[in-house]
């Protein structure tokens, strides 16, 4: 007899967090190299309690969240080399062993309250052109934003950074996970 399953619908009940990196035209231009060298996710709350909050009843629907304990702050080492990636004016992944980095899964939570601001720090260097020396750059940027105030359950948030002459700036972007349907095919 083959056994058939059942079906079930996975949700991630994390966020899922990555970062992409270009420089901006005008470097190019003008001659300039741009190289990262690490980036940090700063003020994120890292611990806090699950609720399923299932609504008994016929349908046990759930409305799950998660209450971040606001005491408990971390900061992540999202990405470091100490050669740095040299950036194009084209998008690309921070790279390590030739693969792109892969998310970051963190809590869901706002992104910025009283006392809390979630912050990514870059560090990067230039090297403008006739120049022998890269010149190191430090940039702490907030990530909310007009569009984006809350990192939600199930959801992933790509931002993409752009090292300008004057100042670093990012695009975010949010995606829905991909559902993953259970479909054993266990025989007995």
């Amino acid at each position: 007899a083959t056994y058939q399953g059942v079906d079930i619908v996975f949700r991630h009940a994390l966020s899922a967090i990555r970062f992409q990196v270009k420089s901006s035209n005008n470097y190019h231009e003008a001659g300039t190299e741009v190289k990262i060298l690490s980036l940090e996710i700063r003020d994120v709350y890292s611990k806090g309690d699950f609720k399923e909050n299932i609504n008994d009843g016929q349908s046990y629907q759930a409305d799950p969240e998660w209450i971040p304990d606001t005491g408990v702050k971390s900061e992540y080492a999202y990405w470091s080399s100490p050669e740095g990636q040299l950036l194009t004016t084209a998008v690309s992944g921070l790279q390590q062993g030739g693969n792109d980095v892969p998310h970051a899964i963190l809590l869901p939570q706002i992104l910025k309250d009283a006392g809390h601001s979630v912050q990514i720090k870059v560090n990067y260097c230039l090297k403008h052109k006739n120049e022998a020396d890269y010149t190191l750059e430090e940039a702490v940027l907030d990530l909310s934003t007009k569009t984006i105030d809350e990192w939600e359950m199930g959801k992933r948030y790509i931002y993409t950074l752009t090292v300008g002459v004057d100042k670093i700036f990012f695009s975010p972007e949010v995606e829905n996970w991909d559902n993953i349907e259970n479909e054993p095919n266990v025989t007995i």
